[in-house]
């Protein structure tokens, strides 16, 4: 509906929607519930149509929403594996670099990764508060080992969060942050993974 009648059509009613989202995903979702992939979207939609209008809003969205992403995940991190125990040690390898699971708890996690590079994108150097919390999300969904597509999103996620990092710092609106940069490629992928952490400085 937001996007039928455009942003400046939808501002006036901006802050009661977005209210709204952040009341039924701070009390009303739990476990499975499928009004979390509805809620992501939304999110997402809402951030593409607002752009920079969304910040005066992000304090209020983010910490329930970083709940209900990492509760996907965690969903997705269970999903079925087909049994490696009777293979060899060449099937388990091609096996792994094959296996591409798709659940109902995998595309959900698919959905709140790409969810979070639109608020990235769209944000910039904006989004540079919330960028410890996203990294503390994504890092550990480089060894996803259930679902490429998802290792893909995060793998070109993270360097958005490193540009967005440093575009802050050179601005000075970063938080004293201090950055640990560690190359890890993959072996049974076409991908090598820039993986690092976000710390506090004491």
């Amino acid at each position: 509906m937001s996007y039928s009648v455009g942003k400046e059509a939808f501002s006036k009613y901006a802050n009661d929607v977005i209210q709204a989202m952040i009341s039924i995903q701070t009390n009303s979702v739990e476990g499975n519930d499928p009004l979390k992939s509805y809620l992501i979207s939304g999110w997402q939609r809402l951030c593409l149509l607002l752009e920079k209008d969304i910040l005066p809003y992000m304090r209020l969205i983010m910490p329930s929403l970083f709940k209900m992403v990492q509760d996907v995940l965690n969903a997705s991190s269970k999903a079925p594996q087909e049994t490696e125990q009777h293979l060899t040690n060449e099937e388990v390898a091609e096996k792994k670099f094959k296996e591409n699971v798709n659940t109902s708890a995998t595309e959900d996690a698919e959905l709140a990764v790409r969810m979070l590079c639109v608020f990235i994108d769209e944000l910039g150097t904006s989004y540079s508060e919330f960028v410890e919390s996203t990294v503390e999300l994504l890092v550990p969904i480089v060894d996803f080992n259930t679902n490429d597509t998802i290792r893909k999103i995060v793998a070109s996620c993270l360097p958005k969060l490193l540009r967005c990092t440093a575009n802050s710092l050179q601005s000075g609106t970063a938080m004293q942050l201090s950055l640990i940069h560690i190359s890890e490629p993959t072996r049974l992928l076409s991908i090598s993974y820039a993986v690092f952490c976000l710390k506090k400085k004491k």
